[in-house]
């Protein structure tokens, strides 16, 4: 009669003796760093990370939190990635002339300050409303002197004469092949100059790509804060002088920027300025006002 009892009991010991066994072999369950962190870290080492949007202390929204009067605007802290603010972020856009930040990025990786440029004919084909005061065809500038001359006044011959000078193809498919790098995915340049509205890229990642060359190339931006720029054309020997375009330039705290517009973008600006807790990218695409637009970036995040 008491037989089964003594089997169910047997049988109970039996199996917490197997659990016990199986739970020390197996022992606590851990969590392994990511695999991939680890490999961005070791690959990116020369190039600044760049935070998740979940990091932001401003949500992005497809509705200003103000009257902005633009299409698309972003802000972006150039020390840690983040986007702190950002309406419109991930829309494409046409980047008109600020397309030239990532024309000066690929003349500095990629051809010599001192080589000298010749102005050829068909670098002024764009058009008589295109054409930068005190720039002719045969005008010899070298690549430092022109890169003046790229970003103040924001020539389009410049642009043109820098891709022309290293192979056009070439050129552009090192703007391109530089996004790329870059992680800029929605970000793509038909020409150098930004005349063409297939050259286009988002608030996010225009902010994105001017902190990268901030980083790399921050003479580019430190050229872009004086009002004009003495260039010496080669081979008389003469200096001229190249008005900026924007009207930022030479106040304080502004740490250098671009202006864009094509009758397709409307007014474009990516401006730098230092703020509080370190520089500030500001974007905006398509403003009726870009520099009152700007301002109240600025204004938002402060």
């Amino acid at each position: 009669m008491k037989r089964p009892g003594i089997i169910f009991l047997i049988a109970g010991a039996l199996i917490a003796l197997l659990a016990a066994i199986v739970f020390s072999r197996s022992g606590p369950s851990t969590i392994r760093p990511s695999d991939n962190g680890a490999a961005a870290t070791s690959s990116q080492t020369s190039l600044p990370s760049v935070s998740p949007d979940a990091q932001t202390p401003f949500a992005t929204s497809s509705a200003p939190a103000f009257n902005l009067n633009a299409k698309a605007a972003a802000v972006g802290d150039l020390a840690t990635g983040n986007l702190l603010y950002g309406f419109n972020a991930d829309m494409r856009w046409p980047v008109a002339s600020i397309t030239k930040i990532m024309t000066a990025q690929i003349v500095m990786d990629l051809m010599d300050p001192e080589m000298i440029v010749t102005m050829a004919p068909s670098d002024f084909s764009a058009g008589s409303t295109s054409l930068t005061a005190d720039l002719q065809p045969g005008d010899q500038y070298r690549v430092r002197e022109l890169l003046k001359i790229l970003l103040l006044p924001s020539s389009n011959e410049a642009a043109e004469a820098f891709a022309r000078t290293y192979g056009r193809t070439a050129f552009m498919a090192a703007m391109n092949a530089k996004a790329a790098a870059w992680g800029l995915g929605n970000t793509h340049f038909d020409d150098p100059s930004g005349i063409s509205v297939a050259n286009q890229s988002t608030p996010r990642e225009f902010v994105r790509l001017a902190r990268m060359v901030y980083a790399l190339h921050p003479e580019i931006f430190e050229t872009t804060r004086s009002r004009v720029a003495t260039a010496q054309e080669v081979s008389t020997g003469s200096f001229r002088q190249f008005s900026t375009t924007n009207n930022f330039a030479g106040r304080a705290g502004f740490l250098g920027g671009k202006t864009g517009t094509t009758p397709e973008a409307g007014d474009n600006l990516i401006s730098i300025f230092q703020a509080d807790g370190g520089p500030v990218a500001v974007l905006v695409f398509g403003a009726i006002d870009r520099y009152a637009a700007t301002e109240s970036l600025l204004q938002l995040i402060r």
